[in-house]
């Protein structure tokens, strides 16, 4: 599955090396973390955001993600939360 990460250049560059989790704004739909789509027009709209605030070039960042080898680290619920 690709999956896609819209930031900025420099973000972008510290994200190909080291994805963090504890990075980030905390006031954001689900908190801190690392978000994806699976839509790249998405990704790019995020990019061109951030960079105009960060005052940067924006940057989507492209992921090859293996779910089947997720499959083995995610915690499925079975019900609502």
């Amino acid at each position: 599955m690709i999956l896609y990460h819209g930031t900025d250049i420099e973000s972008a560059e510290k994200i190909m090396s080291k994805i963090r989790l504890d990075v980030g704004s905390s006031r954001v739909d689900f908190g801190r973390g690392f978000y994806t789509t699976t839509s790249p027009e998405t990704a790019k709209k995020w990019a061109l955001r951030k960079a105009k605030v960060r005052k940067q070039k924006p940057a989507v960042v492209i992921l090859n993600f293996d779910d089947k080898s997720a499959n083995k680290i995610i915690k499925r619920f079975q019900n609502d939360l």
